[in-house]
């Protein structure tokens, strides 16, 4: 599929999914503010209602002018001239509130308008019937303005209740968008292993082709009737030959070591093995190449504790892989270390390089298998993109810990971590 194509779709299914997201957002405040003005007029309807009954079991006839203030969404206040009897309010404001089908708790008050004070307070639970003995008389000046106010302390969970419909609408919608947002990451994820795997197979052909047109031209250059009469140059083309038959041979071994690997087939034999002895034969093999190319490499081992349990070979092709990257990757200025410490009863291996170093957005990727970082179609750096895999489950294996500190164009460092004994 075209790279370009590909992101106009996702583009399009994102702008949908935030569209989406909008109007759901948009019906949801819109569902919540109706149910909140039904909830709002209902009670005050209901306040209206049991007023006009006091006023009327009192014989007041007086008109009382906005006599419902809401303070709050779920706090109200009514306006009264006397108030005298709270268990009939109770028993009103329960009865009325019942036949609007509000069954919600709520907070009953009544003040004194002098002082704003409290005088009566009760907690209304609306299927508890209440006992009228236990509800005091008060007694005072009818000319006294008094007013009640009605609190529901679980308004807000009541609402909620009664949108169940958009809650539940909402809470499908966040599982697409998660479900929608985990397919194009493992999209986007496939896309890059189908890259990554492209850019495997090109690199693969490119790495086979050169080895086999030297074979192919030193095998021709044998078949010539007059090659017999030059025996050294029948040594040398044979020497090629050799050369590049064992350069296939390495490169095809190291394509099956990583696909044994992931297959979990690989056995690690465990035996003590002193670090330190096995880091001096292996740079050794790596110093006729780095001397070749007027470079250095220096050994600072530390390490008071150097022996692990691991397996020889595989430790090999740990460090020889982690030196040949060092080596490959140091085109100007081949400036190799290789340190060990002990940190916490474990061994730090490091290799340095002071090379072209890995940008911080690839960094995450390089131990994933086929990464490379993209040249283009250049193969000035040979490889396959297997070797950085192949290490790390390797160090895994062996129950170590591998990471990468590095700064582009100023080299990097890996550092493994194993147990010590």
């Amino acid at each position: 599929m075209n790279r370009n194509y590909f992101r106009y779709i996702i583009s399009v299914a994102t702008l949908l999914l935030i569209g989406l997201i909008i109007t759901q957002v948009s019906w949801v405040r819109k569902a919540y503010q109706l149910e909140q003005n039904q909830f709002s007029y209902e009670v005050n309807q209901v306040l209206l209602t049991t007023l006009d009954h006091l006023q009327k079991a009192d014989g007041d006839s007086s008109i009382i002018l906005n006599p419902v203030v809401q303070k709050k969404p779920n706090f109200f206040v009514v306006k009264t001239h006397y108030v005298s009897d709270p268990y009939l309010i109770q028993s009103l404001l329960k009865m009325e509130f019942e036949q609007s089908s509000i069954h919600e708790d709520f907070i009953f008050n009544i003040y004194d308008c002098f002082s704003d004070s409290v005088v009566y307070c009760k907690n209304i639970i609306y299927d508890k019937i209440e006992n009228p003995d236990h509800v005091p008389h008060l007694n005072w000046n009818k000319e006294q303005g008094h007013y009640f106010s009605i609190f529901f302390p679980g308004h807000s969970n009541g609402l909620f209740y009664q949108m169940e419909f958009w809650i539940y609408s909402s809470i499908i919608l966040i599982v697409i968008i998660g479900f929608f947002g985990f397919m194009i990451q493992q999209l986007l994820k496939q896309r890059r292993v189908n890259e990554m795997k492209t850019d495997f197979i090109n690199n693969m052909t490119h790495e086979f082709k050169t080895p086999l047109s030297t074979i192919a031209i030193a095998a021709e250059a044998l078949d010539k009737s007059n090659i017999t009469e030059k025996p050294e140059r029948i040594k040398r083309y044979v020497q090629i030959i050799k050369s590049e038959n064992t350069r296939l041979q390495g490169q095809v071994e190291r394509i099956l070591q990583a696909a044994t690997i992931e297959k979990e087939k690989v056995n690690i034999k465990e035996h003590p093995i002193d670090v330190h002895q096995l880091l001096f034969k292996i740079t050794e093999v790596f110093k006729v190449n780095i001397e070749s190319k007027k470079g250095k490499i220096h050994m600072d081992l530390k390490a008071e504790n150097h022996t692990i349990l691991g397996d020889d070979e595989h430790l090999k092709n740990i460090f020889s892989n982690l030196l040949d990257n060092a080596i490959k990757y140091s085109p100007d200025e081949l400036d190799v270390s290789v340190t060990t410490k002990n940190t916490n009863g474990k061994i730090e291996i490091t290799f340095t390089d002071k090379g072209l170093g890995i940008a911080p957005e690839n960094q995450p990727h390089i131990f994933e298998k086929f990464y490379r970082v993209s040249t283009g179609n250049i193969h000035d750096v040979k490889g396959f993109g297997i070797g950085l895999n192949y290490v790390h489950l390797l160090v895994r294996k062996h129950e170590g810990t591998i990471s990468l500190k590095s700064k582009l164009g100023k080299g990097s460092s890996f550092t493994l971590t194993f147990k010590s004994i």
